[in-house]
This record gives C-alpha cells, sequence and structure tokens, in this order.
C-alpha cells in the first residue's frame, strides 16, 4: 500500500509540473479593455508611419488601466505605432515571456525582456527620469534612436535627456538576461491596437505555490483509522 501512495503522489507532482510549463510556454486568447490612465505625466511624440500617423501629441506615460478578461490589469505601452482610445475592447493572444513570442508584434525576446526591464524602474522614479525611460523603451520598440520615423520631441540641446536615455538604453541592454520572465505581452489578434506589457508574479512563484498545495494535498493530515494504509 505504501508504494501505491508513493506511486500516486509522485504522479500528482509530476501533472502539477507539467501543466505549469506548458502554461509558461503556451500562448492563450482573451479580450482587453482599456480604461484610461492611472496619471498625468506626459511625452511630446510624433510618428508619420504610425497607424494612425501623429505629430506634437502629448502621450501620457504612466501605467494605463485595463480589464483582461475579468481581472483587473496595470498595463505598459511599448508600441508607438498604434492607438487605443478610452473604453475600447478588443481580442488579444497574450504571450508568456520566456515562451513562444510568435503572436507578439516583435517577435523578439530580447527586445521585449529590455523593456519590462525598464518598466521595472518607473516605481518611485522622478517624472523626468520617468519621460527618459519611457522614451528609451518605444525606442527599443522601434529598433533604437535614429532607426525610424519615430521622435521624442525633446531638443538635441537638452543633453541631460539624451544622455539619460542612451544610458537607459544600454542598461537595459546589460540588463536584459535578468529579466527574461515576469511579464506577458497582450497583442492584438488584428494587428490594429496597440500592444501593452502587463508584469506579472515570477513563474517561480508560482511554482513554489504548487509545490506548497501539493505537499498540502500529499502530506495532510489522514482521517482515524487510516493509518494501516500509510
Amino acid at each position: 500500500m505504501a508504494n501505491r501512495n508513493v506511486s500516486r503522489r509522485g504522479l500528482l507532482v509530476f501533472f502539477v509540473l507539467v501543466l505549469f510549463f506548458s502554461a509558461a510556454s503556451s500562448v492563450r486568447a482573451t479580450t482587453l479593455s482599456f480604461a484610461g490612465t492611472t496619471g498625468s505625466v506626459t511625452l511630446n511624440v510624433s510618428d508619420p508611419d504610425a497607424t494612425p500617423s501623429y505629430s506634437g501629441v502629448n502621450a501620457v506615460i504612466d501605467p494605463y488601466k485595463g480589464m483582461l478578461g475579468s481581472d483587473p490589469v496595470l498595463i505598459w505601452c511599448v508600441d508607438p505605432d498604434h492607438e487605443v482610445s478610452s473604453g475600447d475592447t478588443w481580442n488579444v493572444n497574450v504571450s508568456y515571456s520566456g515562451g513562444d513570442l510568435s503572436h507578439t508584434y516583435l517577435n523578439n525576446a530580447t527586445t521585449y525582456n529590455e523593456m519590462a526591464w525598464l518598466i521595472t524602474q518607473f516605481q518611485g522614479a522622478s517624472t523626468p527620469t520617468q519621460q527618459e525611460l519611457q522614451a528609451a523603451i518605444w525606442y527599443i520598440a522601434e529598433g533604437g534612436i535614429g532607426a525610424s520615423d519615430f521622435t521624442v520631441n525633446v531638443p538635441a540641446s537638452n543633453t541631460a535627456f539624451w544622455s539619460a536615455v542612451n544610458t537607459d538604453i544600454a542598461n537595459a541592454a546589460t540588463s536584459a538576461n535578468s529579466l527574461t520572465t515576469g511579464y506577458e505581452i497582450l497583442s492584438d489578434t488584428a494587428g490594429s491596437k496597440q500592444e501593452f506589457i502587463v508584469m506579472t508574479p515570477e513563474p517561480s512563484t508560482f511554482l513554489l505555490l504548487g509545490i506548497g498545495l501539493t505537499a498540502l494535498i500529499l502530506f495532510r493530515k489522514r482521517p482515524i483509522g487510516t493509518a494501516s494504509e500509510i
């Protein structure tokens, strides 16, 4: 009887781990609703090749509010080429960091890791620093400063700003391998709405939780009278 119980326990742990790693590498489809911004920090930007094009727009860079399916989330714009409006709802593919990125706009793990790392630097940062970080995120998304028609409308004479942006981009490249998990990419299934990143708990957190729950199931106190079966 002991061997049978051990076998069952082993199978249960195996299936928990299989489900975990399958979920971490898969893509799921759901809806995303855009509910507006959480603040009023802006960055003046232009992009004649965007859909639709824009020039001299004061884009709000605070994290945005949304509903991912039925769950409220904070989302970060990593895509300066598309727009959304408050109240919009659309279908998205949710791609997990470290997994299949074929449904994303950029399909480049390193690029998303860099942008996600920059997002982690926002908390507690001053307004100028937040603007520099967001500029770095959008330039990385566009392939680098000068790589496209996208521009942040800050004068070249503001050397402190541009020096900080270049430093942010360099730091993101150096730190990309340190943030390969802990976020999801929300991409419009039709390819016409902005792409966003939502920061999530590290998969290791879920793994530890799963192991803990499995342990509780396996080693819970058995009812009186079942000791002979152990």
